[in-house]
């Protein structure tokens, strides 16, 4: 009894080893076969690759982002842009000082201020005279806009400021990973174009390559761009004449008697003006119809006249 059921233990444990070995055998069977069929199918031809390459550079950031992150995976963005954020910062400032020779030297001292901030000074324009204006950019790190403003203030009378952020932080990704897609695709159409045997693959894959190298430049002009206005905020300086205060009115100074002798004139004035102004609009036409209105009273006149100096007729027969 005890030796059969020694025997049926060992036929299980000899089926379970079997069947072990068989698994083992198919997978490697099928590892063996995927490797053969990615072997086979890699060279391809070399229209057609490019053709591929092409069409993942087009994919942009849905394709890139495919392509380095997986279903399922926790690794974390090469640049983690989203977290941090990535903003545009703006000011203007409008300051107003209380003499014409004083706009130069404000100018240089807003200079200064930028300049003491880790900025520059990015434009400058200047007028002079009695209204002497000046207008200056400024790039300042973004940390020192706070405090770049307020030391403008102290430079004159602020009439004017404003501040913004624009948040960028999604399209700064969306150039970058459409670059890092640009660069892979160009990497594997020179790949090709190494590889490639035929005239008309040589011709097509360079007609590609110059197309997605055009797309590199264009992309990477914007990341350049999108750095620069990143990685300084930008603050508009004007600088003028303050106006001088509205000199109090002399009838404020007066009595309500005055005041009321000085309201009637100026009526008075503004309605000798308004009939002055009547006269002289009229008077023109008025000499023109006098004129005609003499011109024919003189020719009634003398034809009146010239009736009057007529000679009568011949006396009629009397009837004896």
């Amino acid at each position: 009894m005890r030796v059969r059921r020694f025997g049926v233990w060992a036929a299980c444990a000899a089926v379970l080893v079997g069947a072990a070995a068989c698994s083992g055998g198919s997978g490697e069977s099928s590892a063996g076969h995927s490797a053969g069929g990615g072997a086979v199918a890699a060279p391809g031809t070399a229209s057609a690759a490019a053709s591929d390459a092409s069409a993942s550079a087009a994919g942009g950031t849905a394709g890139g982002a495919a392509a380095r992150a997986p279903a399922g995976s926790t690794t974390q963005p090469s640049a983690p842009l989203a977290d941090t954020g990535v903003k545009i910062y703006t000011a203007s400032v409008r300051l107003t000082v209380p003499r014409a020779k004083d706009v130069a030297a404000k100018a240089e001292a807003a200079a200064a201020v930028a300049v003491r901030a880790g900025g520059e000074v990015e434009s400058e324009q200047r007028g002079s005279g009695d209204d002497a204006t000046a207008s200056l950019r400024l790039r300042v790190p973004p940390a020192a806009l706070g405090a770049t403003l307020t030391a403008l203030g102290r430079l004159g009378t602020v009439a004017a400021v404003d501040q913004s952020a624009t948040d960028v932080t999604s399209r700064v990704a969306d150039v970058q990973s459409r670059v890092a897609s640009a660069k892979q695709a160009i990497a594997r159409l020179r790949t090709l174009y190494a590889t490639a045997a035929k005239v008309s693959d040589v011709l097509a894959i360079e007609q590609t390559l110059a197309d997605r190298e055009a797309d590199l430049e264009s992309l990477q002009a914007q990341q350049r761009s999108l750095s620069a206005q990143t990685s300084m905020a930008t603050v508009s300086v004007e600088l003028s004449v303050r106006a001088p205060a509205a000199a109090h009115s002399a009838r404020s100074h007066h009595n309500a008697f005055v005041g009321g002798l000085l309201a009637g004139w100026r009526g008075f004035t503004a309605a000798a003006g308004g009939v002055a102004r009547v006269v002289g609009a009229v008077l023109p036409f008025a000499v023109v119809v006098a004129a005609i209105v003499a011109g024919l009273w003189v020719v009634v006149r003398l034809w009146l006249a010239r009736r009057r100096a007529a000679p009568a007729g011949p006396p009629a027969p009397s009837s004896e």
